[in-house]
């Protein structure tokens, strides 16, 4: 039961909190804390607890995770290493840790006097996971955790690996398809916070920025996707909720300037990447970049509808403009194979007539 929700939380990681729950219910503690860092491949990171409220997370997150003696403890001593696992009476004696304004002004407050946990991982390994670390504590009153819950825990440990692993790669798996399905269509996706800072973009949305007029991006900050852009980013984040998007639109600088269009949305904290169910307030902003060569866009959105390379050959040349003979010409293949090809792609874009496909395809907005 106990490994069961452990690997359930891996493919729902709104779970781990249950999770670790369970764990706790096992070494009579009273509450527990996960976590990992920022780093170069974990831009986001992760935080689940059980049985703490958000000011708790909030609190350490934003002061008490400079003052937190056990880690400092752990640091001075060599012990924040991959395998490591304690009782906090071994990182620091009791009576020194109640003295501490740690204790008093933090733990305390939170119910939290001992602990026993361990260092999951710490950035070495070959692949690169975040540093990574948890936690269970019991509150002032109860018995101090002793060798005997270190070391029920520590048979744990691969199990609680391996599940931080297959959740990093199923989200790996979805962010690479999400990345795949957006690029296909010429979408932009990015991840904002309230205040307009960037956590997470696909490819597409890298180059975008990167050709955006000057003034778009201030200070890390997204104010605009183009000139006269309307509303502006602030103004959108600071109407959108989860029950009202925003529309956005603005003008590409170019020759002829271009009107592209995006929309910005809250997203649930469970959905969010990487997050605990306290993660704080995210928008996924879908932007729909143009596209004018239609080659181009029938080879973009082959993968979404499985198309052959001659399919592809016809789409672009719909797409563009020609007629089925002009298309055969340019491809030296009868009319007949072209239009063979043609019923093809209205099978496997649930299409009927070629006006319908092309609408389609152009409400993709290449």
């Amino acid at each position: 039961m106990m490994l069961s929700g452990v690997y359930d939380a891996a493919l729902h990681p709104s779970q781990w909190g249950d999770a670790l729950g369970r764990i706790a219910s096992h070494i009579d503690a009273s509450s527990a804390f996960l976590f990992s860092s920022h780093s170069h491949t974990e831009p986001e990171a992760f935080v689940h607890v059980h049985n703490q409220p958000a000011e708790m997370l909030h609190g350490f997150g934003s002061y008490w995770h400079t003052q937190d003696e056990w880690a400092l403890a752990a640091r001075r001593t060599g012990q924040m290493r991959r395998g490591t696992w304690v009782v906090g009476s071994e990182l620091l004696p009791p009576e020194r840790l109640v003295k501490t304004a740690f204790f008093n002004e933090f733990c305390k407050p939170h119910g939290i006097e001992s602990l026993v946990g361990g260092v999951l991982f710490d950035g070495s390994e070959a692949d690169r996971m975040p540093f990574t670390n948890v936690s269970w504590y019991r509150p002032p009153g109860a018995l101090p955790f002793q060798g005997a819950e270190k070391e029920r825990l520590k048979k744990l440990v691969p199990h609680l690996q391996r599940a931080l692993r297959i959740q990093r790669n199923v989200r790996s798996l979805a962010d690479e398809r999400m990345d795949k399905a957006l690029g296909a269509t010429r979408v932009a996706s990015l991840v904002l916070d309230r205040q307009g800072r960037l956590h997470h973009h696909n490819q597409l949305a890298a180059s975008f920025l990167r050709s955006l007029p000057e003034g778009c991006v201030r200070f890390g900050q997204l104010r605009g996707i183009g000139a006269s852009c309307s509303p502006s980013v602030p103004e959108a984040l600071a109407a959108c909720s989860a029950s009202n998007p925003v529309r956005i639109v603005a003008v590409l600088p170019g020759s002829p300037p271009q009107v592209i269009g995006g929309t910005l949305m809250q997203l649930p904290s469970e959905e969010v990447p990487s997050l605990g169910v306290h993660g704080p307030e995210r928008f996924l902003f879908l932007i729909e970049l143009p596209r004018t060569d239609g080659h181009g866009a029938a080879a973009a959105v082959a993968e979404l509808f499985g198309l052959s390379a001659a399919e592809v050959r016809v789409l672009g040349g719909l797409l563009e403009g020609s007629s089925p003979a002009e298309i055969a010409t340019a491809s030296g293949t009868a009319v007949a194979t072209v239009r063979s090809q043609i019923k093809s792609l209205f099978i496997k874009t649930n299409t009927s007539a070629q006006t319908e496909l092309l609408l389609l395809m152009r409400g993709m907005r290449f």
